[in-house]
């Protein structure tokens, strides 16, 4: 499970992630699935904590799956900022 950790990205690194992406083949406007950037990730976060918190039960299923989906999507990408860091 991912730790909640504060992580500063400059838009030029940001920029560099997109451009892993594309490099791997992905094209960035084909309409095809892209993995969201760390800003989409972090508001999609953010959106389920308020959801889950504001509720007086248990999180419903598709919250817990929309926030198991996001924690992946953000794992992955931390992977690729750890490659992107090394180089």
């Amino acid at each position: 499970m991912l730790c909640c950790a504060t992580v500063a990205i400059s838009a030029e690194d940001e920029k560099k992630l997109a451009g892993v992406r594309r490099r791997r083949g992905d094209a960035e406007s084909n309409g095809g699935p892209q993995q969201p950037a760390f800003a989409a990730i972090t508001g999609n976060l953010a959106q389920l904590i308020v959801t889950i918190d504001s509720a007086d039960a248990a999180p419903t299923t598709q919250a817990s799956q929309a926030a198991e989906k996001t924690l992946a999507q953000a794992q992955a990408l931390f992977k690729q900022w750890e490659a992107l860091k090394s180089k």
